[in-house]
């Protein structure tokens, strides 16, 4: 999963177990990946947020984890989008029915800050009823945060592997340099 904060890409690799992420200049150092094993991310609140981003990205699985907020939900027609018919959704949530924010890519905290105000999605579904983009919009404090998800080459065989060693930094390490 390829993502953006800040403008700055951040590619995050899931491997049997562990979690791998380039931080591009967020980094631990050019060219290195550091290793998240996913046991310890459940024991660390700080990095519950990047196994957040995992389940965020779960179509299938964000949508059940979020129906029972639902409140509002329309057809809004077709949209074209790269020479593509998509079929346009938008769901309105009530942010204090959601009993996990995971879905949303948000921390309880960040949750709670936009608890007053509706959040707002809209799906692009494709013709073969697969999403092809996904945004989330939600404000707190009169911040209105905008999350795109895009989903590409459905179906399509992929080969994932583990970087090589070389071009790993285990988190343990990082954290014991921090306190150090």
């Amino acid at each position: 999963m390829t993502m953006e904060i800040m403008d700055e890409p951040i590619e995050m690799i899931l491997v049997d177990s562990t979690m791998y992420m380039d931080l591009g200049e967020f980094g631990v150092g050019e060219g290195a990946l550091l290793s998240l094993p996913l046991d310890d991310l459940a024991e660390e609140p700080g990095l519950l947020r990047a196994l957040d981003l995992v389940v965020g990205a779960d179509p299938a699985l964000q949508i059940r984890q979020l129906s029972e907020a639902v409140i509002g939900f329309e057809y809004d027609g077709p949209e074209v989008i790269d020479g593509i018919e998509l079929d346009v959704y938008r769901a309105t949530l009530d942010p204090r029915r959601v009993s996990d924010p995971a879905p949303l890519v948000m921390g309880d905290a960040e949750l709670a800050h936009v608890s007053a105000a509706p959040i707002y999605m809209v799906f692009r579904i494709d013709a073969d009823n697969l999403p092809v983009a996904i945004d989330t919009v939600s404000e707190a404090a009169g911040h209105k945060t905008v999350k795109a998800t895009r989903y590409s080459d459905w179906g399509k065989n992929v080969s994932i592997e583990a970087p090589p060693a070389e071009q790993v930094i285990p988190f343990d390490e990082v954290v014991a340099e921090w306190n150090g």
